[in-house]
């Protein structure tokens, strides 16, 4: 799931994805990022994380469900 996030914000930097789809799709994963579950792998592989996630995780720190 997260992997397929970090694609769409890829492309969405790239000028491939309107930013209001981008900002629909970035509203979905702050819901599911309320789980606690997803909340706990999405926090290690931020951790973790190399550059295969092309600068996803900077999308999400203003992001109170992060926090």
């Amino acid at each position: 799931y997260l992997n397929l996030c970090a694609e769409e914000y890829m492309w969405v930097k790239k000028g491939r994805i309107p930013k209001n789809i981008w900002e629909s799709w970035k509203n979905g994963m702050r819901h599911h990022l309320k789980n606690t579950l997803i909340k706990r792998v999405y926090l290690e592989e931020k951790e973790n994380s190399s550059t295969s996630y092309y600068g996803f995780f900077d999308a999400f720190e203003d992001s109170p469900v992060i926090s």
